[in-house]
């Protein structure tokens, strides 16, 4: 249930994570040493986010998935897990753990970016503190996922035939990739279909979605995609992924509620208005990020990005309430980070454009669900000391 709620510490704490963040960013950006700034971030980072207490929906499950081996599945995350108890981390310790290897690797995919960590720092914290919070093992999965960007990335893919790619030059790579992506899917089985994703579009798209194409495919998955799909057009596709692994396969023989009326969940339902103008802060970001994309940082790297998040947009808009629907397109669409760090880094250039400016207005719109989780959460704000 949502209302105001001033709860001066869970507030404070995450403003002052925001702001070593941002000051960490600043100091990378003005040339200072990557790691001794980014470490700030991350010892921050993991006190915060790993001293948290029943905040996440699935906070109380993990306690009972950590101590009771209920993910035995998902081996990489079981070994993780037995490791920490070997060591004497209980329970509670092991969120530390979570937030530790979460935002270590983001920064280390980060310092590809540092000269923009003025921006994009701030805007990492912003777009994952709510996935580190709510999805637990898929966030920590997700940790790997950015390591296998790191190395997919290092693989040059301009006027590249596909059989370059597996030319000795790039054997180290693939290793490493191949490595991080039985790390993801050891941890989480679902954020195969985001690295799947990334990889394809790195490869074979060299060029960003255009807007005739991206703007109305938003405004149909905005108002019209949920009315007139008809959820059994997935049954065969949820066939096929079903018996290609164990959990999918629960997924699948749970179908009837996952994909159905029943697994509608109206908690992301916008009030009409709240609606609109969350599609113009979407064609916001979607129109000045092709701009600065196109004129200042035309490379593959941000090709991948823009495009990624533009169809996580419209894919979890289009399946808005259906939860595990809306949490693939979820996984794709958090990317919008490094996109709003390059607008914000050349906007004195985009505000040059008159037309643009009102498209700034619009943009801030993004930081709403943001706002919302800081000033208007009345529960979920308990710390370890608050046991």
């Amino acid at each position: 249930m949502w209302g105001f709620n001033f709860d001066i510490i869970y507030i404070g704490l995450n403003l002052l994570l925001l702001f070593i963040f941002y000051r960490s960013g600043v100091c990378i950006s003005k040339g200072k040493n990557y790691w001794q700034n980014a470490s700030k971030c991350i010892i921050a980072f993991t006190i915060i986010l790993g001293a948290r207490y029943m905040r996440g929906n699935d906070y109380e499950h993990y306690l009972d998935v950590y101590k009771n081996d209920l993910e035995s599945s998902q081996w990489f995350y079981t070994f993780m897990c037995d490791v920490m108890k070997s060591l004497g981390i209980n329970e509670y310790g092991s969120f530390f753990i979570y937030a530790l290897i979460f935002s270590f690797c983001l920064f280390v995919l980060l310092k590809r970016y540092k000269q923009y960590a003025i921006y994009i720092f701030p805007m990492a914290l912003i777009f994952l503190l709510y996935f580190h919070e709510f999805m637990i093992r898929q966030a920590l999965g997700y940790s790997f996922v950015f390591l296998y960007i790191n190395k997919l990335f290092d693989i040059s893919v301009d006027n590249s035939k596909l059989k370059d790619l597996f030319k000795r030059k790039n054997f180290k790579n693939l290793l490493w990739c191949t490595l991080f992506f039985l790390l993801t899917v050891g941890t989480h089985s679902a954020n195969v279909f985001v690295i799947v994703g990334i990889t394809l579009t790195y490869i074979f798209i060299h060029k960003p979605i255009p807007l005739i194409l991206s703007i109305p495919a938003l405004i149909f998955a905005t108002y019209f995609f949920s009315e007139l799909f008809n959820l059994n057009t997935l049954t065969p596709i949820l066939n096929y992924i079903g018996g290609t692994n164990s959990k999918f396969t629960n997924y699948v023989n749970h179908a009837d509620i996952w994909f159905s009326a029943e697994g509608m969940n109206d908690i992301y339902t916008r009030n009409p208005f709240i609606q609109f103008i969350e599609l113009l802060g979407n064609i916001a970001v979607f129109l000045l990020g092709l701009q600065v994309i196109k004129k200042y940082e035309a490379n593959p790297q941000f090709y991948t990005f823009y495009n990624c998040f533009i169809f996580g947009t419209i894919f979890q808009l289009g399946f808005l309430n259906l939860e595990i629907m809306n949490r693939m397109g979820y996984v794709f669409r958090i990317l919008i980070f490094f996109v709003l760090g390059l607008i914000l880094f050349y906007r004195k250039n985009l505000l040059m454009i008159k037309a643009n400016r009102l498209f700034f207005i619009f943009m801030f719109f993004q930081f709403y669900d943001y706002l919302k989780n800081l000033f208007y959460r009345t529960e979920m704000t308990k710390f370890l000391w608050d046991i």
